[in-house]
């Protein structure tokens, strides 16, 4: 077995702060593509459902998800966005195939 994580994050957010947070959103790509560990890092937003976006990340460890949800980018993040995220659900998936 692998030690590879995938990670699925759904962020629902407000109307009014769609635009802001996306922008915030996207400005996390480019350092954590350059984070140790990181193998996949997307953004995505929903055509279905406004204002909804969905992260597919791939990880090479646990040890390397846990520096990026400690990192600055990350923290900078949730402070500037902590009042216009209406939820959050992160789900951490064993990898089993490459």
């Amino acid at each position: 077995m692998s030690n590879k994580l995938t990670v699925f994050v759904s962020i629902k957010v407000s109307e009014d702060a769609k635009l802001q947070v996306r922008e915030e959103l996207i400005s996390l790509i480019r350092p954590t593509l350059k984070e140790p560990g990181c193998i996949t890092f997307q953004m995505h937003e929903s055509y279905n459902e406004n204002a909804h976006f969905i992260f597919y990340e791939e990880w090479a460890s646990k040890e390397a998800l846990q520096a990026h949800l400690a990192s600055p980018h990350i923290k900078a993040y949730r402070n500037k966005t902590k009042n216009q995220i209406l939820h959050t659900d992160i789900q951490v998936m064993k990898k089993y195939n490459n």
